[in-house]
């Protein structure tokens, strides 16, 4: 995405996997599904992050926030 539209993605850290509240707060439900939403579109440095998940040729956008704890 950074080469197409400038925006720059990631996936969490290894200490915010490590940190299990962390991850649930990445954890969306869809329907009957539970899923963690762990990449991230940064569109500003501290704020504005996207978050999201692509499963099965599906992009599910979970959470739109400033910055989760990690």
């Amino acid at each position: 995405m950074s080469v197409v539209a400038e925006v720059v993605c990631s996936p969490e850290s290894a200490n915010t996997h490590a940190n299990r509240a962390a991850m649930r707060r990445r954890t969306v439900r869809f329907g009957d599904r539970s899923i963690v939403c762990e990449w991230h579109a940064k569109l500003e440095p501290t704020r504005n992050r996207v978050h999201f998940a692509i499963e099965e040729d599906r992009v599910y956008i979970g959470l739109f926030v400033d910055h989760l704890p990690t």
